[in-house]
């Protein structure tokens, strides 16, 4: 197994490393104090192709694979965490639901204002009552003749109240199975929906140039699957939970990427030569003890506890000797 780089890979590393370093840093220190969202930098991203790079041309997007998206959030991340986590919820979270499920007609209308970040797009996943568990969601769609109804909250979403945000695709209880589970699907819920409402942006610790909200949804009516509300065409009602896990494991392996570099941006604003707490530069899965990529998602969801996160912040301390 070969495990170099092309030649094309290498090249659009270098390419995000150059625009990395001449376009962000010198504005990163600025958008971060003053907590302004970076629209310039998206747009010269969306120029060169890194909004929509691992999705097909015929939407757009830049042809590129998993792994050269990866290396481009990391490149991303050693200057500025913040814009990297714009793209990569932009393109993780946002808009492969919408490829990987959206029905044809979803996918026109949706993928080139998308890939071309003419829109932004986010997930609704988390919520106040059941954090980022997907099966324990508690927003519901109730269908109402040819209506669905949506009701409910998310927080901690990305890219869902910039000047530019164009959809955010929700996960709702749309009833139970013959076991009495809770069935969840997908909705696509365009900004601007009478009922949907992105509340306050958070005050936040970091990425402070990066757009965060908590949402709520009142009586947010779509139609059927042929409407703009559609829900994302991933085979029937209420199989959202396991599309979603689908998917999950490779977006979330190239969206990790943005904290694999302690001189970057995984804390605040940084340069990717400069080498702070005595030349400590590690990968998130050397501090985690991990096997590269192989367990690096049930680990990551065991940080979510308590005694993780303590373990981690254990192992940082005795990397960088502090």
């Amino acid at each position: 197994m070969n495990f170099d780089l092309t030649d094309e890979q290498r090249l659009l590393r270098e390419t995000v490393r150059d625009f990395a370093r001449s376009e962000v840093a010198p504005v990163a220190e600025e958008l971060d104090r003053t907590k302004a969202f970076p629209y310039e930098i998206v747009q010269k991203m969306a120029d060169l192709d890194l909004m929509g790079i691992p999705f097909p041309e015929q939407y757009g997007g830049g042809g590129g694979d998993i792994l050269s998206y990866a290396l481009a959030v990391e490149e991303l991340a050693r200057i500025d965490s913040s814009v990297a986590i714009t793209m990569a919820a932009h393109i993780s979270l946002g808009t492969t639901p919408i490829y990987n499920w959206g029905s044809d007609e979803q996918k026109e209308e949706w993928m080139p204002v998308l890939t071309s970040a003419k829109k932004l797009a986010a997930f609704g996943l988390t919520e106040p009552e059941a954090g980022s568990d997907a099966g324990n969601t508690k927003t519901r769609a109730v269908l109402d003749g040819d209506e669905w109804v949506i009701n409910g909250a998310k927080q901690f979403i990305t890219n869902s109240g910039t000047d530019i945000s164009g959809c955010v695709s929700i996960t709702a209880v749309t009833g139970v199975d013959a076991r009495g589970r809770a069935e969840i699907s997908n909705f696509i819920v365009p900004n601007g929906t009478p009922g949907y409402t992105v509340e306050k942006p958070y005050r936040k610790m970091g990425w402070n140039a990066s757009d965060t909200h908590p949402l709520s949804f009142d009586d947010v009516r779509g139609g059927v699957p042929e409407s703009i509300h559609a829900l994302i065409n991933v085979g029937s009602i209420g199989t959202a939970f396991s599309g979603g896990a689908e998917w999950e494991n490779p977006q979330l392996c190239a969206s990790v990427r943005a904290f694999v570099n302690a001189g970057g941006g995984f804390i605040g604003v940084g340069d990717p030569t400069a080498q702070p707490h005595g030349g400590a530069v590690f990968q998130l899965s050397d501090v985690l003890g991990l096997n590269p990529l192989a367990r690096i998602r049930g680990n990551l969801m065991e940080a979510a506890t308590g005694s993780m996160v303590l373990d981690i912040q254990k192992r940082l301390r005795n990397l960088v000797g502090e």
